[in-house]
């Protein structure tokens, strides 16, 4: 439900066994996504004239810490730099696809493999690279972030789910 002017509120229920940090949800590509996709489309759905970026929340609800959610409020300034950033990459990948016209390897032009290899050290697609049969511990990676041993850049891991860190649901 929800009431006349109230926050719009995002949730996204994650099943992490250890608390990602604050920092690093908040450079989380989803982030950064989901607001501005509710700000431009979300007032159809709702019934409203129009969805202020003053009128949006972004939640993380964290499974094993359900009482201590993690809320970004969401503002004018951080819509801004979110579209700029989304047009951007947006453009990117356009201007990547449009370049490969024609190119019988247009996967490999465009999208090549990265001579770091610390950046595939936690990506559950490694094995498609053949870099690695299994991504690291979802663990390691969020400490190394946290103690700023790594960023997502230099991971270049923007990822939702890591299966180890899913817990089974008894039947």
């Amino acid at each position: 439900a929800i009431a006349d002017r109230s926050p719009l509120l995002i949730i996204d229920w994650k099943t992490y066994r250890q608390r990602p940090s604050r920092a690093w949800l908040v450079r989380r590509l989803q982030t950064r996504l989901y607001p501005v996709i509710l700000v431009q489309a979300g007032a159809s759905l709702i019934d409203r004239a129009r969805v202020e970026p003053s009128d949006v929340e972004m939640c993380y609800w964290l499974a094993e810490y359900p009482h201590t959610p993690e809320v970004f409020p969401y503002d004018a300034a951080t819509y801004e730099a979110d579209v700029e950033f989304l047009s951007a990459l947006i453009a990117e990948i356009d201007e990547r696809i449009k370049g490969t016209s024609g190119s019988s390897s247009a996967t490999d032009d465009v999208w090549s493999l990265t001579v770091d290899l610390k950046r595939c050290r936690f990506c559950n697609y490694r094995s498609l690279c053949g870099r690695g049969n299994v991504a690291g511990p979802f663990v390691d990676y969020v400490e190394e972030i946290d103690q700023g041993q790594a960023t997502a850049d230099q991971t270049g891991l923007d990822f939702d789910l890591d299966w180890g860190q899913v817990q089974e649901i008894a039947y």
